[in-house]
């Protein structure tokens, strides 16, 4: 898969402290940008995103809407867990454990 420019706009506050890449929600999924505009990956969800993604130390990616994720910074899924709510506010990590 090459690299394309998004043309989506991403909403609510983005991450973007990995490497120059900007992490954020489109209305439909979770997409990294690099610096020059280009997705890198996109991330699925079937709910809107109120919940601003967080980072890791390990670079590990936390993310949640419908469900909650950890993705790679290549956006590979680590784990996905359903959840039973809409999620409204930001997780935090501390020593790998994500807590709300």
């Amino acid at each position: 898969m090459g690299l394309s420019r998004s043309r989506s706009g991403i909403c609510h506050t983005p991450l973007s402290s990995m490497r120059g890449t900007v992490v954020g929600h489109d209305g439909g999924a979770y997409v990294a940008l690099n610096g020059r505009g280009f997705e890198l990956w996109r991330h699925p969800t079937r709910d809107d995103a109120d919940a601003s993604p967080v980072v890791g130390v390990d670079g590990t990616v936390y993310v949640a809407a419908d469900a909650a994720s950890a993705l790679t910074r290549d956006g590979t899924v680590r784990w996905n867990t359903p959840l039973p709510s809409h999620v409204f506010g930001c997780a935090s990590v501390d020593a790998g454990m994500v807590e709300r």
